[in-house]
């Protein structure tokens, strides 16, 4: 076909096992390991789709074929899986892999996170004690927040709800 150029590898007996190959007539780039065509392809609009052609109008699309489709973010100072998300026939998931929160936001400020032991966290004030299980807060001239707290080892707090006006009250 004059409409495509490519760029084969591979063995005498099998030259397609990888490629490079350019579409004219589409505008689109796609890339094949071990004779499977599409591995990551690029339309006429930069739009990349990893195991798809159909990216639907997405910047990014991901495909598992085998049920499962997985994106991963790690560095070279995580120790773990890092951070994952996926999606599968039973669940979607988002998973921190390390020890650290994982925070939410918007215009650049942190305003929840999810931290280590489960605790969560809604404004940007520390937890209330140890045992908190969610805080939830809004910064400003008095800062309100709602507290829950469950039962320590030593069974001195049951499960508690505190409203206070300010950060030095509990």
């Amino acid at each position: 076909n004059a409409a495509v150029a490519a760029l084969s590898f591979g063995t005498s007996t099998n030259n397609f096992m990888g490629n490079i190959r350019y579409d004219n007539n589409t505008n689109s780039m796609s890339f094949w390991t071990n004779n499977t065509n599409d591995r990551i392809y690029i339309n006429n609009n930069g739009q990349i789709g990893f195991g798809t052609t159909n990216v639907a109008g997405y910047n990014l699309s991901i495909f598992g074929s085998g049920g499962t489709s997985m994106l991963r973010l790690f560095n070279n100072t995580t120790a773990t899986l890092g951070f994952v998300i996926g999606q599968n026939a039973f669940a979607a998931n988002i998973l921190n892999y390390d020890n650290t929160p994982m925070f939410f936001g918007n215009n650049g400020v942190n305003l929840m996170s999810i931290q280590p032991g489960g605790e969560v966290r809604i404004g940007n004030n520390p937890a209330f004690d140890t045992n908190t299980g969610l805080i939830i807060s809004r910064p400003g001239a008095f800062s309100n927040r709602l507290v829950i707290t469950g039962g320590d080892n030593n069974n001195n707090h049951g499960g508690i709800v505190t409203l206070t006006e300010n950060l030095n009250q509990g």
